[in-house]
């Protein structure tokens, strides 16, 4: 059964790390969305199911976190934790490595296109697109966007590819078959992260463990 576990984390572990009320509210949210939409209900490949789904927009709220912690603020930050939310779609209808973000892309406008106005639409795709490029740099197809808008959601885009290559470290094999190389990360807010995120996954996975315990005795 499909749920979010970072609710369930340890409080004050999640608090030590600077997670508030309010961060584990809205990612909860997030999750809940993807169940109810069944996102990846169906997916058969669960190195991508709606658990890494919750760590990546965790690292997500992390990284933005320290952005402001730096004296960062950027624009769109809820398209960026939409982008999250369906960066993988294209995995669950089984598109291959290379393409699943092309996929998923054309995927998540057609599910987002009754909530999103045609300029979050594009952003949105350009983000999921982009995630599962080997070029980081996005290529603006048109004129849409103003110069600041472009630095912008690059800016977006090079947080997504770190969030999601910061939750490599749940495959149990060195870099580059598993784990995050650290050499390839975008931002040194994610740098900084990287050296908290085995023990985030620890304390994710200890909390998965106990409530399947839970639910057990039930």
């Amino acid at each position: 059964m499909e749920k979010s576990y970072i609710g369930l984390m340890n409080e004050n572990y999640l608090k030590e790390i600077g997670f508030t009320k309010e961060d584990i509210t809205r990612i909860t949210t997030y999750i809940q969305t993807g169940i109810e939409k069944h996102l990846y209900t169906d997916t058969k490949d669960f190195n991508h199911d709606i658990k890494h789904i919750e760590r990546v927009l965790a690292y997500v709220e992390w990284i933005l976190k320290e952005k402001k912690n730096h004296g960062e603020t950027l624009e769109q930050e809820n398209l960026l934790r939409v982008a999250a939310l369906y960066h993988d779609i294209g995995k669950t209808i089984g598109a291959e490595e290379k393409s699943h973000g092309i996929i998923g892309a054309k995927k998540a406008k057609e599910k987002l296109e009754p909530e999103l106005s045609p300029k979050e639409l594009e952003i949105v795709s350009l983000l999921i697109e982009t995630h599962a490029s080997h070029e980081d740099t996005i290529e603006f197809k048109n004129d849409f966007f103003t110069a600041e808008e472009k630095r912008n959601i690059q800016a977006l885009s090079d947080i997504l590819k770190d969030a999601d290559a910061l939750d490599r470290n749940r495959i149990n094999y060195p870099a580059p078959l598993g784990g995050c190389d650290e050499t390839k990360l975008r931002t040194k807010e994610a740098r900084e992260v990287l050296s908290k995120s085995n023990t985030f996954l620890k304390e994710y996975n200890k909390a998965i463990i106990q409530e399947k315990e839970r639910t057990k005795k039930e």
